[in-house]
């Protein structure tokens, strides 16, 4: 287990870790790391909700309850996203650092996210075909693969794996702006986070006259959540002072483009929960980032661990869900219900365990190792160039 010092160290570099041994303290953004964990609980809870609600035998007033906080008026997931998108503009771009950093980020960002992602890919399709449950055209497969499915349009082999598109689009934005020199600039930062918005907006409009037209309304905004955690970086830990003294203005401009940009998209034809209920988790994932960060708050050792595990927790939650769905909708809908949250929550935590014990955290030393020979490698020309 790593030392308590490489804990707040990962989690600065993007990277999850295992909380710290009994009694260590907890480094200097376990904080974040434990919000991540919080953020995958929360989506699980709306992925759960939404499967037990529409079991046959679920009691009229359990659908009535269930719709009410996970649809009509609230969305657990939307909130969960909007807390992990934040924490990557926190913590993932400034990974970014010479010598030779785009290939460093490169290979980190790999290493970080394709192996368990694999995994994941490889046991959905196969198991879900043999068990009869859904078919995958071989260029559905072949898109996710690559996890850039929705510039290919094709879709999700698990539903979650929308957000990591998001990632890879956040990703590049990082390397480009570190190419031009203004990854750590706080009034580009700003003026991004502005265009984003304005861009979401006009979007939202457009579809607001033309209900069917394909924007991805959603997605720009979230772009635009992730510059806000690079803001927020720069303002909390970087002690950037024009950072900080945009931070509140930025934020809550974004708050209140929100509701427009919501309204405007979704309120004719939503896309997935009605415009308010997203609007009510986007509030509640930027309260619980902004709390977290600012408080330290969350950290203990269940919060910890979930947070180790919460990449692979993401990934394989759904598939569980999709196995037990089957086997809980044939039994009565209160054995049903916790055979479906056994499935969702504790099986997905083992697997999840096992997942990073043996894929995640081996890859990650491999990509680490690579990173180190590569960034030598700079160190080493650049000294034969100065000689």
């Amino acid at each position: 287990m790593a030392a308590t010092a490489h804990h707040g160290a990962a989690v600065a570099s993007g990277e999850f870790t295992m909380p710290p041994p009994e009694g260590s303290k907890v480094g200097r953004l376990g904080h974040i790391d434990a919000l991540r964990g919080i953020a995958a609980v929360l989506v699980m809870i709306q992925h759960t909700l939404e499967i037990v609600a529409v079991h046959p035998g679920a009691p009229l007033w359990f659908r009535h309850w269930a719709d009410a906080i996970s649809f009509s008026f609230f969305n657990f997931g939307r909130a969960g996203v909007i807390a992990f998108f934040l924490i990557s503009g926190f913590v993932v771009p400034f990974s970014l650092k010479e010598p030779r950093a785009l290939g460093a980020f490169a290979i980190s960002r790999f290493f970080r996210l394709y192996p368990a992602y694999w995994l994941s890919l490889l046991i959905s399709v196969t198991l879900l075909p043999a068990l009869g449950l859904i078919h995958f055209p071989l260029k559905q497969v072949l898109a996710n693969v690559t996890m850039l499915q929705f510039a290919l349009r094709q879709p999700d082999v698990i539903g979650a794996y929308w957000t990591l598109f998001i990632e890879m689009a956040f990703y590049g934005c990082c390397a480009l702006w570190f190419l031009f020199g203004v990854l750590r600039s706080a009034r580009f930062l700003v003026a991004t986070t502005i265009g984003l918005l304005g861009l979401a907006l006009a979007a939202a409009f457009v579809r607001y006259h033309h209900p069917h037209a394909p924007l991805p309304v959603g997605y720009i905004n979230f772009l635009a959540a992730m510059h806000i955690g690079m803001i927020t970086r720069l303002a909390m830990l970087e002690g950037d002072a024009l950072a900080r003294r945009l931070l509140g203005p930025i934020v809550g401009l974004a708050l209140i483009l929100a509701v427009a940009i919501s309204w405007f998209a979704y309120s004719k034809t939503p896309e997935v929960e009605p415009w308010f209920a997203g609007v009510a988790g986007i509030y509640v994932g930027y309260a619980l980032f902004f709390y977290c960060v600012t408080q330290r708050a969350f950290a203990n050792r269940v919060t910890l661990y979930l947070g180790g595990i919460s990449y692979s927790f993401y990934l394989f939650h759904g598939l569980l869900l999709r196995l037990g769905r089957p086997i809980g909708f044939a039994l009565p809908w209160w054995e049903g219900a916790l055979v479906i949250l056994l499935f969702a929550s504790a099986l997905s935590m083992l697997i999840a365990t096992f997942v990073f014990e043996f894929v995640e955290r081996p890859s990650v030393k491999i990509g680490h190792r690579l990173m180190q020979r590569w960034r030598a490698i700079g160190r080493d020309r650049h000294a034969d160039i100065r000689a």
